[in-house]
């Protein structure tokens, strides 16, 4: 994470979530960087909602 901070490397992509319609989402991209933020307290993290 601080190499992408500093320039050295991309930085992550969006969570990609697909909705399930009963107002929870599935993960069909990002599962290592959502256990991350999870484990870590992060309050927020960008996610990108597509169709099924």
């Amino acid at each position: 994470m601080s190499a992408a901070f500093n320039g050295k490397m991309d930085k992550r992509k969006p969570l990609t979530v697909v909705p399930r319609g009963d107002g929870t989402y599935d993960i069909r991209y990002g599962s290592s960087t959502y256990a991350v933020a999870k484990a870590n307290n992060w309050p927020t993290i960008l996610v990108e909602s597509v169709e099924p």
